[in-house]
C-alpha cells in the first residue's frame, strides 16, 4: 500500500511539473493591426509626388481620416494635379489658401470618392 501511495505522489509531482512548465511560456500578442502602410504612410513616402496633397490634407485635419487601416481605395492627387488646380483658383501656396476652400476641396476629392459624409469633416 505504501508503494502505491509513493507511486501516486510521484506521478502527481511529475504531472503538476509537466503542467507548470507548458504552462509559463509567453505569448507574443501583434501590437499593431497590420505592418502595411496606410495611405498617409504612402503619401509621405513619395514626397516628389504628393507633398502638396498630404499638406492640404494636414492643414485641413483630414489626414487623420486617412491614417486609418483597412482596405479601400483612394485615388491621390499629384503635386501636378494640385498645382494645376490652384493655378485655376488664384490660390498661391497651400499656406495661403483659406482652410475652408480646402476643406471643401478635400470633401469633394477625399469623402466623395470614401462615401464619407460631408458633414462629418465640415463640422470639424
Amino acid at each position: 500500500m505504501k508503494q502505491y501511495i509513493r507511486l501516486l505522489q510521484l506521478v502527481g509531482i511529475i504531472a503538476i511539473a509537466g503542467l507548470l512548465l507548458t504552462a509559463c511560456k509567453k505569448t507574443q500578442y501583434d501590437l499593431a493591426t497590420t505592418a502595411d502602410r496606410n495611405i498617409t504612410g504612402y503619401l509621405s513616402e513619395r514626397p516628389d509626388s504628393f507633398s502638396l496633397f498630404k499638406e492640404i490634407l494636414d492643414v485641413t485635419g483630414s489626414a487623420a481620416y486617412l491614417d486609418a487601416y483597412g482596405a479601400y481605395t483612394f485615388f491621390a492627387v499629384t503635386n501636378d494635379g494640385v498645382k494645376r488646380w490652384m493655378d485655376s483658383t488664384g490660390i498661391s501656396s497651400i499656406a495661403a489658401a483659406d482652410v475652408n476652400v480646402l476643406k471643401t476641396w478635400c470633401v469633394f476629392i477625399c469623402w466623395k470618392i470614401l462615401s464619407i459624409p460631408a458633414s462629418s469633416q465640415m463640422e470639424s
